[in-house]
């Protein structure tokens, strides 16, 4: 099932942020990002968006401020209270959010 909400964007918004728990959703994360970019569709995914010796967390805000769609998969690991920590923070104005249960 797919639940999204919607707001408004500033222009130039496009893409897809994929937030997921290493532990129970990366499998279907990269197949997702597989399947989008086939489609010639951006994806934002940490394993291939991160660089090494850079500030982790200003790399994912950067990324969210320029993207149009959150994907959240959620799941057991999302569900422990450090994840929904950093959960909240990434729940801010800006891309549509869906989220894709487990």
């Amino acid at each position: 099932m797919l639940h999204s909400t919607t707001s408004s964007l500033p222009p130039g918004r496009s893409g897809v942020f994929l937030s997921y728990a290493r532990a129970d959703g990366e499998k279907f994360a990269t197949d997702l990002r597989l399947r989008l970019e086939a489609e010639h569709i951006l994806v934002w995914q940490d394993r291939i968006g991160m660089e090494g010796g850079q500030n982790w967390w200003r790399q994912i805000t950067e990324a969210l401020d320029r993207v149009e769609f959150l994907v959240l998969r959620t799941g057991l690991e999302t569900c422990q209270p450090a994840a929904l920590d950093a959960g909240h923070a990434l729940l801010r104005p800006g891309p549509r959010l869906a989220e894709v249960p487990q």
